[in-house]
């Protein structure tokens, strides 16, 4: 296994920006994760994974791996024309443009839920929902009080 010294000593000389990945460390994390997760399905965090590549590479490794969580609605939109499916927003958005350009994918079959944690999130979904005529798929948000 190598260690900081030895990707120091690998790395020297190269002008930033680049990336590195340790495949078998890589692959390892992955085995690790798989055991954890038991069978359970297991979505990716696209914030913790900047890289499409490497994105591709956890789907394919294993089917246990199923769908992304993003940060923003603008990256769904971007995730999805990148071929990717079954996306989850981890954040509710109000922004009716950016929810209506997210409904036209999900009507070409795209598998995408929007996030709501209230009420107001709930009625602008419906209302383009209705608009658009489309179901919308949504993940619930709810805290226990």
């Amino acid at each position: 296994m190598k260690n900081y010294t030895d990707y120091k000593n690998i790395l020297k000389g190269l002008d930033f920006p680049y990336v590195v990945l340790d495949k078998d460390l890589f692959n390892e994390n992955i085995e690790l994760n798989l055991k954890r997760a038991g069978n359970k399905k297991i979505r990716l965090a696209s914030k913790s994974l900047r890289c499409i590549k490497t994105m591709r590479m956890i789907l394919d490794y294993n089917s246990q791996f199923q769908g992304i969580m993003t940060y923003h609605g603008k990256e769904v939109l971007y995730l999805a024309k990148q071929g990717f499916n079954n996306i989850l927003m981890g954040y509710p958005i109000v922004s009716k443009t950016l929810i209506e350009e997210i409904t036209k994918l999900r009507k070409k079959g795209k598998q995408i839920y929007f996030m709501i944690d209230s009420l107001e999130h709930l009625t602008i979904l419906n209302e383009i929902g209705k608009q658009q005529k489309i179901k919308i798929s949504i993940c619930i948000d709810f805290e226990d009080r």
